[in-house]
Order: structure tokens, then C-alpha cells, then sequence
């Protein structure tokens, strides 16, 4: 029994933490600023913005800004939620997979 309690505050813990860098990157490569640029280096500025997102969302928690001066911050918390969800619920699918195999 204890070491089932301990596997699942462990998953939880594990995925709380993979919440925040997830609504990070998605935050970022949404609202990334590409105009005028054609699709490949617009993708790479993209993916470039989702990454620096993703960080300042963990070391933030869950306020990054959204300009460079830092003056305007975005709160996350909701979406981090709402990724923490899908996240579980994904886990809680894998799992019963899982014991009915």
C-alpha cells in the first residue's frame, strides 16, 4: 500500500512540474510576433519563442511577460490547470490500459 501511495504522489508531483514548461511552450509559440517572414524562419522564430516561454514559465510560476521590457505579465495559472488535466487524464488512460493488458 505505501509504496502505491508513494507511486502516485510521485506521478502527480512529476506531473504538475511537466504542466508548467508545456503551457509555457504553447503560450509562447501562439503568441509569437513573425510578420513578414516567409514559413520556415517564421516556424523557427516560433518554436524559438515557445522554447524561451516554456522556461519563464517555470521560473515565473506561471506569470511570464510578453514584451521585452518585462512590464506586462500573463497569468497562466488557469491553462497550467487545464494542462495538469489533460496530462492526468492522459496518465489515467495509459493506466487502465495497463491493467486490463
Amino acid at each position: 500500500m505505501k509504496k502505491n501511495l508513494h507511486r502516485i504522489i510521485v506521478s502527480e508531483l512529476i506531473l504538475i512540474a511537466i504542466s508548467f514548461p508545456v503551457t509555457g511552450y504553447f503560450f509562447g509559440f501562439l503568441t509569437a510576433k513573425v510578420d513578414g517572414w516567409n514559413l520556415l524562419v517564421g516556424l523557427y522564430l516560433r518554436v524559438l519563442s515557445g522554447l524561451l516561454h516554456a522556461f519563464l514559465t517555470i521560473i515565473t510560476l506561471g506569470h511570464p511577460w510578453k514584451d521585452e521590457s518585462g512590464s506586462h505579465t500573463t497569468d497562466l495559472t488557469v491553462l497550467i490547470l487545464l494542462a495538469y488535466i489533460v496530462l492526468r487524464l492522459t496518465r489515467f488512460i495509459m493506466d487502465r490500459k495497463e491493467q486490463k493488458s
